[in-house]
């Protein structure tokens, strides 16, 4: 088990929304970062025929933002913008200040009585704001700076995020992939589920597949609670009773997808 808490009109969430303004400001030093499957098949689409040897691969982090080493973290991404060419105004000494202090004094209140509180020591703090785009960036320095891609591009065709789950398309053998996996999994405390190379894998709300004439298909998953789900009964009368603002995106993004 594990807590969940929220921030939610705190003065360090306060803080903590300034933090994830800035940090989204830095989303375009991190290319393999994806916003949601509307910008994934944007980047699939500028791919062409693959070679005989190209596979589909996804990873899943365990436990991404418990998983992430306050010190390292704090570190690792202050290090990364002080290598950056940064936006104009861009406030660093400010953005370094808030990381510190919103990731290390997350306070919350845990058991039956008021008066129990605790400060989170270690991971990325619990309902925060921030939360996304530091794991985002975080994770990004090890793809895209330090090992992933300046030791392994040569075998990746394509390798995006979606904070805490992978997608590429690989064509090295056998042994570089080990390498690769063991790669994947050096960096601070932070563990992925690695799936094995394959013709087809499900990522985010889509199967993607490569065809028998060596190009990339997609088709929509339908993500839904099935009736037998241990979640409360309100969720299926949720489901049933959708609006029609929300059928009509449901509908855009079918056909977006297809």
């Amino acid at each position: 088990m594990r807590p969940i808490v929220c921030c939610a009109g705190t003065r360090m969430n306060h803080i903590s929304k300034w933090l994830d303004f800035q940090l989204q400001r830095l989303k375009p030093f991190v290319p393999t970062y994806i916003k949601d499957s509307h910008d994934l098949l944007a980047k699939l689409r500028n791919i062409g025929g693959l070679p005989p040897n190209a596979r589909l691969f996804t990873a899943d982090a365990v436990s991404m933002y418990t998983n992430i080493d306050t010190e390292h973290a704090i570190r690792v991404i202050g290090n990364w913008m002080d290598g950056l060419d940064l936006p104009a105004g861009f406030p660093l000494r400010a953005v370094n200040d808030a990381m510190g202090l919103v990731m290390r004094n997350n306070i919350f209140e845990w058991g039956d009585t008021s008066d129990t509180y605790f400060r989170q020591l270690l991971g990325t703090a619990m309902g925060t704001s921030a939360a996304c785009m530091w794991a985002t960036i975080y994770y990004g320095v090890h793809v895209e700076s330090t090992t992933l891609i300046p030791t392994h591009g040569d075998n990746l065709l394509i390798f995006l995020r979606f904070i805490d789950d992978l997608f590429g398309i690989w064509t090295g053998n056998a042994a570089a992939w080990e390498s690769f996996k063991r790669d994947v999994n050096k960096f601070g405390i932070l563990t992925w589920e690695i799936d094995e190379p394959s013709t087809s894998v499900d990522f985010l709300d889509l199967t993607i597949s490569i065809s028998p004439d060596g190009r990339l298909t997609t088709k929509t998953l339908y993500q839904y609670i099935p009736p037998h789900s241990a979640h409360p009964p309100g969720m299926m009368k949720g489901i049933v009773w959708i609006t029609t603002k929300l059928l009509l995106a449901e509908l855009k993004r079918i056909r977006l997808h297809t």
